[in-house]
């Protein structure tokens, strides 16, 4: 749901917690909730009372939606994973592995802000 409110704000300089209520089958107050939410993600998002609402910046992080944006593909990016710090993205990767009955899907990214342990695709730190 974020991210097709996301899309609707990226279409339009304004758009109207009403206009999106309706294209989003929910009412105005879970719109409202969901705008709080992408600004504690770091969006700034300004609100007007005759206007609506209109996205002023994104956050510097490498969150799953603002991927997904970006990607011309289908299958890299079906799942994302978001850390904001993890020891390593490949040991997460090796854990949810085991942790699934079914392993985890082609294409699926595992992203963080920052590894402590990370130590590149040639094993070096």
């Amino acid at each position: 749901m974020i991210g097709d409110i996301l899309k609707y704000l990226r279409e339009k300089e304004y758009v109207s917690g009403e206009v999106l209520a309706q294209k989003l089958g929910i009412s105005r107050v879970a719109v409202w909730k969901q705008i709080q939410k992408l600004k504690d993600m770091g969006y700034k998002i300004t609100s007007d009372q005759n206007l609506g609402y209109c996205l002023v910046s994104r956050p510097d992080l490498l969150l799953p939606q603002e991927i997904q944006r970006g990607l011309s593909t289908n299958y890299v990016g079906k799942e994302i994973y978001y850390f904001p710090e993890l020891k390593s993205t490949n040991i997460m990767a090796k854990e949810k592995t085991l942790h699934r009955a079914e392993g985890i899907d082609g294409g699926t990214l595992i992203i963080a802000e920052r590894q402590s342990a990370g130590k590149g695709r040639l094993g070096r730190e």
